[in-house]
C-alpha cells in the first residue's frame, strides 16, 4: 500500500513538473492587418462585433487578457491595423474565423501612397 501510494505521489510530481496536467494553448499564433468594421450589437446581444478584413480572408476579433482592447479597436472603424494574436478556425458553432488579439498597432499611410 505504501509502495503504490509512492508511486502516485512520485507520478503526481513528475507530471506537474513536465507539465503533463498544463492546458495546451488554443489556436496558433498569427499576424494580420486589414480595416476594421463594427457591427453593432443586436436582438439582446451584449457586445458591439468587431471584424478584422484582410483582403478576401474575414476575422472576428476576441479579447485575451486586456478587455479594453477591443474598445480601442472599435473606435478605429475604418482604419487599417495590424493585429498579432491566436488563430481559432471556424467550428460548427462559430462559423467566422477569429483572432484572439493580444495586440495591435496602427498602419500610417507611406508618403508614396498619399502621392496617388
Amino acid at each position: 500500500m505504501k509502495k503504490a501510494l509512492l508511486l502516485v505521489v512520485i507520478f503526481a510530481v513528475f507530471a506537474v513538473v513536465t507539465g503533463v496536467f498544463a492546458e495546451a494553448p488554443k489556436g496558433e499564433p498569427v499576424e494580420k492587418s486589414g480595416i476594421i468594421e463594427v457591427k453593432k450589437a443586436e436582438n439582446g446581444e451584449k457586445y458591439n462585433t468587431v471584424i478584422l478584413k484582410a483582403g478576401s480572408e474575414l476575422f472576428k476579433l476576441l479579447p485575451v487578457k486586456d478587455k479594453n482592447l477591443l474598445p480601442e479597436i472599435e473606435a478605429l472603424a475604418a482604419s487599417e491595423i495590424t493585429v498579432k494574436g491566436l488563430l481559432l478556425a471556424p467550428d460548427k458553432d462559430h462559423p467566422l474565423a477569429a483572432i484572439k488579439v493580444e495586440s495591435f498597432t496602427i498602419n500610417q499611410a507611406s508618403p508614396s501612397s498619399s502621392l496617388k
